[in-house]
């Protein structure tokens, strides 16, 4: 039980970004009252809704005033909550990240559930929220030992030859991109299992700004071969065929010591220097934090350990080269922070993006006018809370993809993240050897 709880609470940040933890999640609550807001309680509680919709909901609570969101689990749409107790019972507006109210959600809150009703703005009832407490204690320890693995397929799609790779995590939960090699593109996919062996799974499409652009199964046949089902219509479905090229097992390490716990998880590829390599920079980091746990301490109140958290996103994947994204969540700070690796197989060495271009400083000038003017794109189709933090980050974690250089965000616990991706005709001028684009 506990370690489905923990699974479930990880499932809200990975339709964000990745695998989550507590503490961000308590950081998504603390922004909604700002900067200066103090003596914050915040409470989560996970149930159904109309008996049928599984849902996280975290609440805050400043003395005055209640604020928070609910998150549908398997869609991963997201509602703000703003409202006040009135009486033996609580009033929340109910928003999207846009400030578009959507109703209301009205109910009782005591020492172990919540319970409430959902009602639209002309208060007319919706559904019903039934809801179970989480306590701190239920956050468990990852499991690693249920076939985790990451695969690469190839087939046709669209007419486009495609690569897809999937990465299935704890709980059936599944993190990938499907690259378009004629189109030149490539797409975040989130989704999970819908069965105990993972022969048939359901898959969301996000383009690199987080936009939702649909989804589709997969379903595993004979013979090494996927089919993948996209619905063109309600009555009329697309059906095309991958094949599994490669299975990479999962290196998954948990921990449970007397003060803290940990657990990070990265793929193991055909390549020992490489494995090294990642192990070594997982390691690094741990040490200190291990340290650090013995030297502070931690919430005497609290019976269950501090979870530090690490993994690896893979962007690109070929003969040549592997690279993406480790991010790592530090309980010492209760902060993530994300670090961008290009790994080159033959020369055995994680290389910076900057090594690629020629004089850095003239090309930098070009790449930050880029990037510039790509947030401002990007901004039109934000909040305005949104858009100020687009404004702020510097989206300077740089991979590689098939379609050009990939410029990350920093992880925010309400935002997300975002991508920005250079295509290899901007920057081509200003690399080092051209033949770098023909190799990936």
């Amino acid at each position: 039980m506990k370690r489905n709880i923990y699974l479930l609470i990880l499932f809200v940040l990975v339709s964000l970004s990745a695998i989550g933890q507590r503490a961000d999640l308590d950081r998504q609550v603390e922004d909604l009252f700002g900067p200066e807001a103090t003596g914050i309680w915040i409470r989560y509680y996970k149930g159904k809704v109309n008996g049928l919709n599984d849902v996280l909901l975290a609440l805050g609570h400043d003395g005055e005033q209640y604020k928070g969101f609910y998150k549908y689990l398997k869609s991963g749409q997201t509602y703000y909550l703003n409202g006040q107790r009135k009486g033996e019972k609580f009033e929340c507006i109910e928003f999207l990240e846009n400030g578009e109210q959507t109703g209301l959600l009205k109910g009782s809150i005591n020492d172990d559930t919540l319970l409430a009703e959902r009602f639209d703005n002309r208060e007319k009832y919706l559904q019903t929220f039934d809801l179970a407490r989480l306590k701190k204690m239920d956050l468990g320890l990852v499991d690693c030992s249920n076939g985790l693995w990451l695969k690469a397929l190839e087939g046709d799609v669209l007419n486009d030859h495609t690569r897809i790779l999937l990465q299935k995590e704890p709980e059936g939960l599944l993190k990938g991109i499907i690259q378009f090699n004629d189109k030149v593109s490539t797409y975040d996919l989130k989704g999970e299992c819908l069965d105990k062996d993972c022969r048939e799974a359901r898959l969301n499409l996000f383009n690199p700004i987080g936009k939702s652009l649909g989804s589709f199964n997969m379903k595993q046949l004979e013979d090494e071969m996927y089919e993948i089902s996209l619905n063109k219509t309600s009555q009329e479905k697309s059906l095309y065929r991958v094949e599994l090229k490669n299975t990479y097992p999962l290196h998954c390490s948990t921990y449970q010591g007397v003060e803290m716990a940990y657990n990070y998880i990265f793929p193991v590829m055909d390549d020992p220097d490489f494995n090294e390599w990642m192990l070594a920079h997982f390691k690094s980091w741990l040490t200190p934090l291990l340290t650090a746990g013995d030297s502070i301490g931690w919430d005497p109140e609290m019976p269950d350990k501090e979870m530090a958290l690490a993994w690896m996103d893979v962007e690109y994947l070929g003969p040549k080269w592997i690279s993406g994204f480790i991010t790592f969540y530090d309980p010492t700070t209760t902060r993530s922070k994300r670090e961008a690796f290009i790994y080159h197989f033959k020369k055995k060495k994680n290389i910076v993006w900057t090594d690629l271009v020629q004089d850095i400083s003239t090309t930098k000038v070009n790449i930050d006018h880029f990037i510039l003017q790509e947030k401002e794109k990007m901004k039109l189709r934000e909040s305005k809370a949104a858009a100020q933090w687009i404004t702020e980050e510097a989206f300077d974690d740089v991979c590689i993809r098939k379609d050009g250089f990939c410029f990350s965000s920093g992880f925010n616990g309400i935002f997300g993240e975002r991508k920005i991706i250079m295509p290899y005709v901007f920057i081509k001028p200003y690399l080092k050897s051209k033949r770098f684009i023909a190799k990936l």
